[in-house]
């Protein structure tokens, strides 16, 4: 059994689980604000560490605190970002130094 993940060379693991970084569209950003944008990207981010295995779970945690933050997303858009944090193995590194890719 291998040390490290088996990871492609692009980085993308093998199998179910991904490595989730959180992008927000430019024109989401731009209606709910920078500030509330950032938000939303850290508590998704911290959503993913939470361990969920059930997406219906992960959908009604984030429905509540996006209501929370006062923003509003389209029931797909919730449906996907539950997903993504189910399927997620949190933030993982793809560098040999340990650090993970800038945001961009």
């Amino acid at each position: 059994m291998p040390d490290k993940p088996d990871l492609c060379d692009e980085g993308e693991r093998h199998d179910a689980n991904i490595a989730t970084q959180f992008e927000l569209n430019q024109a989401f950003i731009d209606e709910v604000g920078v500030e509330k944008a950032e938000q939303l990207r850290s508590m998704l981010t911290k959503l993913t560490a939470a361990g969920f295995t059930s997406t219906d779970a992960a959908e009604k945690e984030l429905r509540s605190r996006l209501s929370v933050l006062g923003i509003e997303v389209s029931d797909p858009e919730v449906t996907a970002f539950a997903d993504q944090i189910v399927r997620s193995v949190g933030p993982v590194s793809v560098f040999d130094d340990g650090s993970t890719p800038p945001h961009q």
